[in-house]
């Protein structure tokens, strides 16, 4: 990624001002950084990805409602993971696994966020929103 599609793009996702800071913290490293990667007119892989990603990915709305922002967040990433679940397929892997794998580790990340027993909770309350969709059929 080049200079002027990094600018632009931190620019949308974080605001004209102070947009070189919101992205240093979003990349965890140092202002000065990511002044360089301007300079050099050189942005790593690993950056260039991860922009684009948070780029096609709308903020969250206006309201602190949870339920609100659930929904609003699932909208938001579906794309994404519809995206990751087509590159995972194309390269080999079957739907099965994907889901496994991505099951696994919104497990692991929610234990290690939330801790054992929110998720405790939250998987028992998708465990009772399954058992009512089959009582409902």
């Amino acid at each position: 990624m080049h200079r002027a599609e990094f600018e632009r793009l931190g620019a949308t996702i974080w605001g004209g001002h102070g947009w070189k800071s919101e992205a240093a913290r979003a990349f965890e490293v140092n202002r000065k950084t990511i002044s360089r990667w301007i300079a050099d007119d050189m942005v790593p892989d690993w950056a260039a990805t991860r922009l684009r990603a948070i780029g096609h990915i709308a903020p969250p709305p206006g309201t602190t409602a949870d339920e609100d922002r659930d929904d609003a967040c699932a909208e938001a990433i579906e794309g994404e993971l519809s995206r990751l679940m087509e590159l995972a397929t194309d390269a080999g892997w079957q739907r099965a696994e994907i889901q496994v794998a991505i099951l696994s580790l919104t497990v692991t990340d929610m234990m290690a966020h939330a801790g054992t027993e929110a998720t405790m909770e939250l998987l028992d309350q998708a465990k009772a929103l399954l058992q009512q969709s089959d009582h409902g059929r």
